[in-house]
């Protein structure tokens, strides 16, 4: 319990679940932030708001302590360089007695900027040679202002002597790989003896991927189901017929490997990944008819209504002439014809249905459901597709993904999934070049050149509307900018605000080539198939991750003729940019991104965010897959414990 710490009473005690801290393993857990070297003094013309510094000054002015409603005030005024900071303490009078006129101080505290002036809240003020806290690495926690960085770090200090740091990795392991202890591990974290961290913060991510693999393990084997549905093999003529192409070699492999696994007695759990063009809606397409063939239904989960709209409107061009039954449900779907579709989808009248979220609802119910199948997996989180695979027993998933992106890396490394592969199916023509804000007018230009010739060209930007005091690029004002420079006939927007027709509306004028230039959200990232798209222009692109950029990347050159992606940016040196610019290849730029930005939450309700193992990298991956290989489970079941118990095998097998 935590009030068994030193220093942690009820109030104290309140904060720090406000903070999801509920145990002494969570505050333990509960990593820094950042860490400042105080051995560095940082100058005040370039230190930012909320910035933790430490800085040398002179006091050039005190008040008398006085008192507002409960708090207890004193001011004093420093003068740090050329600058001067007004220095604040609430319910610290005791420093009125301490600090002098005309003495230096190393200060140590938090930047707050108000317009001209600087002020930090509660400093830290020291004697140069007479410092007792203001040396080392200082680290700095997360707290939302709650509780004290020197309260914190205490309590912190007091779990640490009391609180058992066993680990899942012996000793022996630990030897032959050259690995610290968990507590030394979390000692130097919490009390670090240099700014270089690395291997400790790499120590703990090693034994939380460990522990998971291991009780993922555990969970699979006693977990494992058989399913009672039959699959036999059928012929697949009827349906090659009516495709718009030949298939390549690697598709029909990815398919002879995906419905006879489904053909087995086990529950079949699989991810189908092929870069942008690669053709995986076909080879799904085709893997729901081999299951509604053998008598069973398929329901076809994508994340936005636009790509949602488009699968059904190639699976219904293709299950026409087979005389199979295709619905689409999504939240514009017509009130009555919801009602209709949940009669039919109960009653097992259907063989397909095609929808959004709204596929999810908990009052939807449907009759023999045999596979599920989820594009664009990683736009769904674990709650959401664990809801769909509630509307069936024992159902096969297969998940579509353009790219390894680094959430599926680790799926694959902890082998719970089949992991299919599928090639282009033509090599990617797309040129790459950054454009800096002295550009932007010639790229301008050169796009209305492009218009008016007939090519199609997408813009992106991260915002659909301006927002004062945040300086990012807008569907709005990117729409008003170019419609000075490109006839406003020729220009379409697209966006999550608008309803369904109206995305249809542009949608079709664009691929009629009635609007050339088509601005948008990343909405368009995946769904909308235009092949003879020849441009992509990104706005802000340092703002997106390279999995979304090589995403929207692909949009354009889908017909094999050359094509280019322009990333706007004014931040030209960027090293993710770069990888960009010299990789077409989306499992090199997956494995990159993966080790540039980490990972994501593996088992955990969130796509991202809090919780997640930040820095987490594929080195590190790999070494913990294999010394799960040499672990004995059984003689670590007492500790893996807690952690069998959080896994629901619904849960984890789509995470």
């Amino acid at each position: 319990m935590l009030s068994e710490i030193k220093g942690i009473g009820p109030i104290t005690e309140n904060k720090l679940k406000t903070l999801g801290i509920y145990t002494k393993k969570d505050l333990i857990e509960y990593l820094p932030k950042k860490y400042i070297d105080l051995s560095v003094v940082i100058d005040i013309n370039i230190a930012t708001e909320g910035q933790f510094c430490l800085f040398e000054g002179e006091i050039i002015d005190v008040e008398k302590p006085f008192k507002k409603g409960n708090l207890q005030i004193f001011k004093a005024i420093a003068k740090i360089s050329n600058s001067t900071v007004n220095l604040i303490w609430f319910n610290h009078n005791f420093m009125s007695k301490t600090i002098k006129i005309s003495q230096k101080y190393m200060i140590y505290g938090k930047l707050k900027i108000n317009g001209k002036y600087k002020e930090i809240v509660n400093p830290i003020c020291e004697i140069d040679d007479k410092k007792e806290e203001l040396f080392g690495v200082q680290p700095i926690y997360w707290t939302k202002n709650l509780i004290p960085q020197k309260t914190f770090h205490t309590i912190v200090q007091n779990a640490l002597s009391t609180c058992e740091m066993n680990s899942v990795i012996g000793e022996e392991i630990e030897g032959k790989y050259e690995l610290c202890s968990l507590r030394d591990a979390y000692k130097n974290l919490h009390n670090p003896k240099d700014i270089d961290i690395k291997k400790y913060r790499e120590r703990v991510y090693l034994e939380k991927i460990v522990r998971r693999i291991c009780a993922y393990k555990v969970a699979q084997a006693t977990n494992n189901s058989e399913k009672l549905r039959k699959h036999n093999t059928i012929d697949f003529s009827d349906i090659y017929k009516h495709l718009p192409y030949l298939l390549t070699e690697s598709q029909t492999n990815a398919i002879e490997r995906i419905t006879n696994k489904i053909s087995t007695k086990k529950v079949y759990n699989a991810i189908l990944c092929g870069d942008v063009g690669s053709g995986k809606t076909i080879v799904a397409l085709i893997c729901a008819y081999f299951v509604i063939k053998n008598g069973y239904k398929v329901a076809f989960m994508a994340p936005t209504e636009i790509l949602a709209k488009q699968h059904e409107k190639f699976a219904k061009v293709l299950f026409s002439y087979l005389g199979l039954r295709v619905y689409f449900l999504s939240s514009s779907t017509k009130n009555i014809d919801k009602i209709s579709i949940a009669k039919t989808l109960e009653n097992g009248d259907f063989d397909l249905i095609i929808g959004t979220h709204s596929v999810l609802n908990s009052s939807l119910k449907m009759n023999n459901l045999g596979l599920i199948i989820v594009d664009e997996q990683h736009r769904f989180g674990v709650a959401q597709r664990t809801a769909l695979l509630s509307k069936g027993t024992d159902v096969d998933v297969l998940t579509l993904s353009a790219t390894p992106i680094p959430r599926s890396i680790q799926l694959i490394a902890y082998g719970e999934l089949d992991y299919i592969t599928i090639e282009r199916r033509f090599s990617s023509a797309v040129k790459t070049l950054l454009v800096g804000k002295e550009k932007r007018h010639d790229m301008w230009q050169y796009i209305d050149n492009q218009a008016r010739s007939g090519n199609k060209i997408f813009i992106v930007a991260p915002r659909i509307f301006d927002d004062e005091g945040v300086e990012l690029e807008s569907v709005e004002s990117i729409y008003d900018e170019l419609c000075t420079c490109v006839s406003k006939n020729l220009v379409g927007c697209v966006h999550g605000k608008m309803s369904m027709e109206e995305k249809d509306y542009e949608i079709n004028a664009f691929l009629r080539g009635e609007k050339r230039v088509l601005i948008s959200t990343t909405v368009i990232e995946v769904g909308i198939d235009v092949p003879d798209a020849g441009i992509m222009v990104i706005m802000n692109a340092e703002q997106f991750g390279l999995a979304t950029l090589h995403q929207l990347r692909g949009r354009v050159g889908r017909d094999g003729r050359k094509a280019y992606c322009f990333l706007y940016t004014e931040k030209l040196k960027s090293e993710g940019l770069e990888i960009l610019c010299n990789s077409n290849d989306g499992f090199e730029i997956a494995e990159r991104d993966f080790d540039r930005r980490g990972a994501g939450e593996i088992f955990g309700l969130s796509q991202s965010g809090v919780g997640t193992l930040a820095g987490l990298n594929v080195k590190t991956l790999k070494l913990a897959k294999k010394i799960c290989g040499e672990i004995n489970v059984d003689e670590i079941m007492k500790e893996l414990e807690s952690d069998i118990k959080n896994f629901s095998l619904t849960d984890v097998s789509l995470t």
